[in-house]
């Protein structure tokens, strides 16, 4: 019965291992469809089994499945923005301001803030999933231990393949948009006035900190806009004042 056990069990780890296997080698447009958020099979965390061994894996796994649920619902991308302001007598003046995707202009130290954070989470991904693998391997050789369980437990193993093939690729790449966005925005805090002018009219706009502010984006407001937007993310920066430790921005 334990053999029968055992041999079901690697059976079934295979055949849930192998079409991740097989469409992480294939890659080509696959790749490039908008990937699927990552869940438990039922949609539920299993329940503890005792195993020191499989239920590391699951609370690790459990841990990295709400952390990628954290990234997609709080990440927001943020950008310095050249603001063509159009003022009641129809004359046009040129503000800088950090805006989000939707051109709104947003708090600079909430958008360091939130960026730093995402940041955190994204390195504490990476690091989970080069653990990962070998947690995935224990977990393997432990399912036999749980007798009759173990077949329901082996459908677990593809997570961590799932998990790991996520961390690997999409977080590599979100770090380093983050890690931009994070140097373009401390540049701005530190060379431009809350009005969104140069704080010192004699500095080379293309290089500052080398963030090339001579070519940002272009966003069209009235005046009316411009101010309404300007004084709430004057209350949020009040709000998000402090230190932040922007030093993650410029690591590899």
């Amino acid at each position: 019965m334990k053999n029968f056990i055992k041999i079901s069990v690697c059976i079934l780890a295979l055949a849930v291992a192998m079409p991740a296997m097989a469409q992480k080698k294939k890659g080509g447009d696959k790749d490039k469809k908008e990937k699927k958020e990552i869940v438990w099979p039922g949609g539920t965390k299993p329940a503890a089994t005792g195993n020191a061994s499989i239920d590391k894996y699951i609370n690790t796994c459990d841990t990295m499945i709400n952390k990628l649920k954290y990234i997609g619902e709080s990440v927001t991308f943020y950008h310095v923005a050249t603001i063509r302001v159009t003022n009641a007598d129809g004359t046009v003046t040129e503000k800088r301001a950090v805006v989000d995707e939707n051109g709104t202009i947003r708090s600079k130290n909430l958008a360091l803030k939130q960026t730093l954070e995402l940041i955190k989470t994204c390195t504490e991904l990476t690091v989970s999933s080069a653990n990962l693998a070998l947690l995935t391997a224990t977990y393997t050789t432990s399912l036999p231990s749980l007798g009759l369980s173990a077949i329901k437990y082996g459908k677990y193993v593809k997570i961590g393949g799932q998990l790991t093939g996520r961390c690997t690729t999409e977080m590599v790449d979100l770090l380093k948009r983050l890690r931009a966005q994070g140097k373009e925005i401390r540049a701005f805090k530190k060379s431009f006035s809350e009005a969104g002018e140069l704080a010192d009219p004699s500095m080379d706009i293309s290089n500052i900190d080398g963030i090339d502010f001579s070519a940002t984006p272009v966003v069209e407001k009235s005046n009316e806009d411009f101010e309404r937007e300007l004084s709430q993310a004057a209350k949020d920066d009040q709000e998000n004042s402090g230190d932040v430790d922007d030093s993650l921005f410029d690591e590899a």
